[in-house]
């Protein structure tokens, strides 16, 4: 399930040496010069008598968003949410619809308090009907799942347009996501790559990942392998296991650039890091035949082995060939069966046919 609308800012360090009394009294001033320390300071600890002067200037500012959303992260990430609940908790019950919205997300998710759709609804809609776009987008999703709500997928849908139409970068992934499936809407690929371009362009990673599939098979665009590549490493680069899997698996074949073995299996081992199945698989072929990487019939067993693990299809093929041809293990026919009927029952036509030929076998 995706985190449609999560807000926070990286925690940092910010150290200074004043009273408790100075502080109250300048809390606006202190807050803005915590605010650009915590940014420029992602990476360093803060020490408690830090974390105690910052917490003191947001007592006296508890309605300076950007500041409330750092402090209430730092304490996220250090393991103290009823902390980082705490100052949420206070804004909100003051009416500050951005800390409503926070609050909502928390109960939405059971980040620091126990999951609770009814409250995540209860916190979120009074942001939403005021017009706070992250709120208006959460509302849309809590309705586009049935989150403490009936699922209304229509409702989903307006929710979403109203704060696609104040630029929110995630209403426009979930249109864009409404539109590719046909829920609640007949599916468009035109339209779902109007939205998923809108978000794509905002460094959406998932939606950029969508879009150069779309180019890709020319699905609701005019096909081209050049704007596919392009999407794919955007979202590549930033991580996206799935657009990595796909990025190489262009390089493997060449489409639309020149073939290329090393690329594809530097692309398939990244998200094969981050244990995308597939990805998994094909760098265990690729180690198999030594494309792109030394040929290791161990280390291409691992991997298929892990993507099997992992419920993919055609690693669950591949291990019930090992048993019945003897490759890397020794041959048996029963265990390659057990293998073919997993990859089978996802759906393998391959396997399906494997089972026959053993059950045929004498």
């Amino acid at each position: 399930m995706r985190r449609a609308f999560w807000i926070g800012l990286a925690a940092g360090a910010w150290a200074m040496t004043a009273t408790t009394e100075s502080l109250a009294q300048d809390a606006p001033i202190l807050s803005e010069r915590c605010i650009a320390e915590l940014r420029a300071a992602a990476a360093a600890p803060a020490s408690a008598e830090t974390w105690a002067q910052c917490e003191t200037a947001i007592s006296g500012d508890l309605h300076n968003d950007a500041l409330r959303q750092s402090i209430t992260r730092k304490h996220m990430l250090d393991g103290a949410p009823e902390r980082a609940i705490g100052y949420l908790q206070d804004a909100a019950d003051e009416g500050n619809l951005q800390a409503m919205a926070e609050l909502a997300f928390m109960y939405a998710f059971g980040f620091g308090v126990e999951l609770d759709y009814q409250k995540a609804l209860h916190w979120n809609r009074a942001p939403a009907e005021a017009g706070v776009p992250e709120a208006q987008n959460a509302m849309g999703f809590l309705h586009h799942f049935g989150l403490g709500v009936d699922l209304d997928l229509d409702e989903a849908q307006r929710w979403y347009r109203l704060a696609a139409a104040q630029g929110n970068t995630h209403a426009y992934a979930n249109l864009g996501q409404l539109y590719l499936t046909g829920l609640g809407v007949d599916q468009d690929y035109a339209e779902a790559a109007t939205w998923l371009r809108l978000a794509a362009e905002q460094g959406h990673k998932d939606s950029q990942t969508e879009l150069a599939n779309l180019y890709r098979h020319g699905l609701g665009v005019e096909q081209d392998y050049s704007e596919a590549l392009r999407w794919y490493r955007e979202a590549a680069e930033a991580g996206d296991a799935t657009a990595q899997l796909n990025l190489g698996g262009m390089y493997r074949l060449g489409e639309g650039i020149e073939q290329d073995d090393d690329e594809a299996a530097d692309w398939f081992r990244l998200a094969a890091d981050q244990g995308e199945p597939e990805a998994q698989n094909a760098l265990g072929v690729m180690y198999l035949y030594g494309r792109g990487v030394e040929e290791d019939l161990l280390e291409g067993m691992r991997w298929i082995k892990k993507a099997a693990d992992n419920g993919n299809p055609k690693a669950l093929y591949n291990m019930g060939y090992f048993y019945e041809s003897g490759i890397g293990v020794e041959q048996d026919h029963e265990h390659a069966l057990e293998w073919y009927r997993k990859a089978a029952q996802k759906g393998d036509a391959d396997a399906a046919k494997a089972i026959r030929r053993l059950e045929q076998t004498p």
